[in-house]
């Protein structure tokens, strides 16, 4: 969609009360993955993120992107594709330690490095 709809350039867009309700239950999982994963309790690190991932699929259906595309609000779609994107490659960065390959695979089609300072924050 990001693709082909802004030529596969990651938008900068600035985030509304959605994205940071969003943003804020992302900071408190991933708070709980760090905590779990230094206690070696990896199931629940990993129930972490898939907390994040249903958090991010609800804000996804939500907000219908397929939808703001075909209507043309392309400042709408820019904020969700952002957010989403966002939100794929913090959950990338988490599942690395159990699915390095394929959290690599993701992380180099957003043209991410782990050698980011910022790897885990917006």
């Amino acid at each position: 969609m990001t693709n082909k709809n802004l030529d596969g350039l990651i938008p900068d867009a600035e985030i509304t009360d959605k994205e940071k309700i969003l943003i804020e239950t992302c900071d408190e999982k991933i708070s709980d993955y760090m905590v779990f994963f230094k206690n070696v309790e990896i199931s629940k690190a990993l129930e972490s993120v898939s907390d994040i991932i249903s958090s991010t699929n609800k804000y996804i259906d939500d907000m219908k992107p397929w939808s703001l595309a075909k209507e043309g609000k392309l400042n709408d779609l820019k904020i969700v594709l952002k957010a989403s994107l966002e939100m794929i490659r913090i959950i990338s960065i988490l599942f690395y330690p159990v699915m390095p390959d394929s959290s690599e695979k993701i992380l180099n089609a957003l043209n991410i490095s782990l050698d980011s300072e910022k790897v885990l924050y917006w």
